[in-house]
């Protein structure tokens, strides 16, 4: 099925609870082919990939997740609360499709692959969901989603922050998308993702700068439920940077600052389950992730 029919398809299903078990037949489907995709384009766990191959998986993977990332960004726009189950299940079977494929050995870098479409699904899911203030679903995802390292330790997805660091390694970064004019990217692993989602979800959010408010948007926000998880556990916080950072940083924390205080404690972010429910967790994740941008140089 090509990415064009399986998405009007989908939509076709969401409008209607009815359509519940052709749906989650259409994304599992999609996911099982992914997830058998991902497998074999990773190759064994015991070969540590090189720079160049690094980067060529990751453009396979991208070629691979096409149809999935746009059934994502579409259910982030569109997904009532009865859908919920299907994208998270869906999720945690990306994210999670390699482990029982580890063997004895270890690569870390293999293991940051395995992670990659599973990323790519998020942002892709979360950023549309942004767009929507779909909340309910943004939630699902980041608490409800387990990924399972390689010392069988589960962690929410919400907390894990290092996914897809493979693509913060300069080299990767470089021999995936060569340096712009200006210089290496600051955030190669945001930059990819924009570009790679911008034709999926700006004919769903809008125009250019629609598009940017809601990637960076979501991209803030992730950093804060990662600090929240470290907040939590008595660490020291720490949140994944953004493209926000250089990009839009000023803008992009009043509009989610604004919007958490115009609703307070009725915050939808709070009833789908981010910072605990609790408005005063947002405030202090907020501090003490705006505490560390401050200690990055701007240039």
């Amino acid at each position: 099925m090509s990415t064009a029919l399986a998405v009007e398809t989908l939509k076709s299903y969401l409008p209607e609870e009815r359509h519940r078990i052709k749906l989650h037949e259409l994304v599992m489907g999609e996911v099982e082919s992914l997830a058998e995709k991902t497998l074999a384009t990773i190759g064994a766990p015991e070969e540590e990939p090189s720079v160049e191959e690094s980067a060529q998986i990751v453009r396979k993977l991208d070629a691979a997740g096409e149809t999935a990332v746009a059934l994502f960004a579409h259910a982030g726009f569109w997904s009532a609360p009865h859908h919920l189950p299907v994208w998270s299940g869906a999720l945690s079977r990306i994210a999670n499709c390699a482990f029982t494929h580890r063997g004895s050995g270890y690569s870390e870098r293999w293991q940051q692959l395995s992670y990659y479409p599973s990323l790519a699904l998020l942002y892709a899911a979360g950023v549309a969901a942004v767009a929507a203030g779909n909340y309910d679903l943004l939630g699902r995802l980041f608490l409800d989603v387990s990924i399972r390292k390689y010392t069988e330790e589960e962690e929410p997805l919400g907390s894990h922050g290092e996914l897809g660091a493979v693509l913060l390694n300069k080299d990767v970064a470089q021999a995936l998308r060569p340096p712009p004019p200006g210089g290496p990217s600051r955030t190669p692993l945001s930059d990819h993702l924009a570009e790679l989602l911008q034709p999926v979800l700006r004919p769903l959010v809008g125009d250019q700068n629609a598009f940017d408010q809601a990637f960076d948007k979501f991209e803030y926000l992730r950093a804060l439920v990662c600090v929240d998880f470290q907040v939590q556990k008595g660490l020291r916080a720490w949140g994944p940077l953004g493209r926000f950072k250089w990009h839009r940083r000023r803008e992009t924390i009043k509009d989610l600052s604004e919007e958490a205080d115009r609703f307070g404690d009725g915050w939808p972010a709070l009833g789908a389950g981010l910072f605990n429910g609790s408005l005063t967790a947002f405030d202090t994740a907020r501090t003490e992730f705006n505490e560390q941008l401050k200690t990055i140089s701007e240039w």
